[in-house]
């Protein structure tokens, strides 16, 4: 298709710098720098195609300026559904839906939405690249970059609403302790409670605790639909597998499309025991996964280590991995025992990780005092770096912090183009015994800064409140242009979640919103595990969704989970949907973890 449509912010004299001109008058001209591309993130969903402004379909594309003090200089767009991962740095854009020429500023919004798909997968894939001309001399183009517009964060099934998944590592399943996860779609009223889909530990193994992490992979194999990842820890004398299901049209699938273990694995490893999305860390148009294998010993004791599985249109295949551990191993570091996607921290077009390694002391030495340490990986063209961009500590590391037990990528929390890193030390003493802390890292053209914005803490911290032991981007709860957190205080007889606000200025360091728990105080572990949920209902508010393992709802430690909708005022409190454990069984731990987007 072939249908430029918008606002072409075109110079007075139209016809300057609509094609780059060979000749003598060429080489004697300067060729502009190439522009940089700033939006839409690469590989990012616009949002759901539900949502009343129709801004989804209508991205805005934005780029550096070149040589700003040269007026002469124009820009040249173009934005084609054409091109194919894997292939897209090669495309020759054979039919833009956007040909863009001699553009003054350095931004496009469309008029009209692009064309999308209204069936599942609603919304559509589009390749965008930028030049800058003047005097007649274009730059080269810039690399091509990607955006799945009108597509919805975390849509397993494709019908343009977020949908959120469960894990209930303890389930029995016909054995003992065997897991499960649960998904539950989005729809225009919110989750479906009559829609369910339930997935058992393909092992069927006594004690795989399947379930025990579970995380959005994002779309693997580019078909359009998020997948499903889920570990597996317990499997073979904990060992530890973790498990990709492909999502489609209709839900996700109950078989798994990838099975990932650690070829050298040893007993007691617990690989799996963290997962997560990725993100495109090579920019090749499939989503990649993380594992955790935080008992890792190679030539220590729980040194831990993380594995990187890339995406392909085959999804997820265990021949394309890479092996991660930290740069000075010790005993017991758990390297790996988190794992976050960290978006584009230094706004290079390439996913950044962010892996937590809450045991590690002094660097190199094992004191066995837990100080706690997160190492920020930036992704390349060939792929995940091994040797880490930046280490993120507490401003002052004491013992026993357990700096980097949860982190989280926060999204762009001040919308300066850099995404930001969120860390929880619920160890920290602040000022009373284990109140925890949390901290934001800020993204920078080098990446993100060691020293960080903000320190957030509960208001109303207790003792033993362990602040900080769950962390979520939460997305743009209020639709305000600036992305949020929740944070969650998992004190087991008091638990709540804090909702932060971003802002131009950064976070805010007072909480927009308490969530506390439907059921009341009482050891439900209320808030152990905070999600971003998406925009389950497409009303283009994020939704925020908080875990609560211990309920009993007639039960023992049963579990729920507490959806809270965002609303043009943030998270409202008293708007909730609890969902109770599907299996009714005692000890199912249902809540566990939750995960969207």
């Amino acid at each position: 298709m072939s249908a430029a449509n918008g606002t072409w912010l075109v110079a007075a004299a139209a016809a300057v710098a609509v094609g780059c001109p060979t000749g003598d008058g060429a080489r004697r001209a300067e060729r502009p720098r190439t522009p940089v591309p700033i939006a839409p993130k690469n590989g990012r969903a616009t949002g759901c195609p539900h949502a009343a402004d129709g801004r989804a379909a209508r991205p805005r594309f934005a780029w550096s300026w070149v040589d700003r003090a040269r007026r002469a200089v124009r820009y040249d767009l173009q934005v084609d559904d054409d091109c194919e991962p894997g292939r897209m740095q090669t495309c020759s854009f054979p039919s833009p839906e956007i040909d863009a020429r001699g553009l003054v500023a350095a931004q496009f919004e469309p008029d009209a939405p692009l064309p999308i798909a209204d069936r599942p997968p609603v919304g559509r894939r589009y390749y965008w690249r930028v030049r800058a001309c003047a005097g007649g001399v274009c730059s080269a183009w810039s690399r091509v970059r990607y955006a799945d517009v009108a597509r919805c964060a975390g849509d397993f099934d494709g019908d343009g609403y977020s949908d959120v998944a469960v894990g209930a590592p303890l389930v029995d399943a016909g054995g003992v302790d065997r897991g499960s996860a649960f998904v539950y779609y989005g729809a225009a009223g919110g989750i479906r409670r009559d829609r369910v889909t339930r997935i058992d530990d393909p092992a069927r193994g006594d004690g795989s605790v399947f379930g025990v992490a579970v995380a959005v992979a994002g779309d693997v194999d580019a078909d359009g639909f998020a997948d499903l990842i889920v570990g597996a820890a317990g499997t073979r004398e904990h060992r530890g597998f973790a498990y990709v299901f492909r999502g489609g049209p209709d839900g996700v699938a109950h078989v798994p499309s990838a099975t990932i273990r650690d070829p050298d694995g040893q007993l007691g490893d617990w690989f799996g025991a963290a997962v997560a999305g990725a993100g495109d860390v090579d920019g090749d148009g499939y989503a990649d996964v993380l594992v955790g294998a935080s008992g890792t010993d190679r030539d220590g004791i729980d040194w831990g280590a993380a594995h990187l599985l890339y995406g392909s249109a085959e999804g997820i295949v265990n021949s394309r991995r890479l092996r991660i551990v930290a740069p000075q191993p010790t005993d017991y570091d758990h390297f790996g025992y988190a794992l976050a996607p960290a978006g584009d921290v230094n706004g290079d077009g390439y996913a950044d990780v962010a892996i937590g390694s809450p045991g590690i002391d002094l660097a190199g030495m094992y004191t066995g005092t837990d100080r706690g340490a997160v190492y920020v990986f930036h992704g390349a063209p060939d792929g995940l770096s091994q040797v880490p961009a930046a280490r993120l500590e507490a401003p002052v590391p004491l013992d026993y912090d357990r700096f980097g037990f949860a982190i989280a990528g926060a999204g762009d929390v001040d919308a300066d183009g850099f995404d930001d890193v969120l860390v929880g030390a619920p160890g920290i003493d602040s000022p009373h015994p284990d109140g925890g802390v949390a901290y934001l890292f800020v993204g920078s053209a080098g990446g993100a800064i060691a020293t960080p914005r903000a320190v957030l803490e509960d208001p109303r911290i207790e003792v033993f409140d362990r602040f900080g032991t769950s962390v979520a981007g939460a997305g743009d709860v209020d639709a305000d242009g600036f992305d949020d957190v929740v944070i969650g205080a998992s004190a087991p007889d008091r638990g709540r979640g804090l909702v932060f606000r971003g802002g131009p200025e950064g976070i805010d360091p007072i909480p927009s919103a308490v969530l506390r728990d439907p059921l009341g105080p009482g050891y439900n572990h209320f808030a152990d595990a905070v999600a971003g949920a998406g925009d389950v209902d497409a009303d283009g508010f994020d939704d925020v969704i908080i875990g609560a393992s211990g309920s009993d709802n007639g039960g023992v430690y049963r579990g729920s989970v507490v959806l809270y909708p965002g609303t043009r005022n943030g998270v409202d409190p008293h708007r909730r949907l609890r969902l109770d454990d599907p299996d009714r069984g005692e000890h199912d731990h249902f809540g566990h973890v939750v995960a969207g987007r």
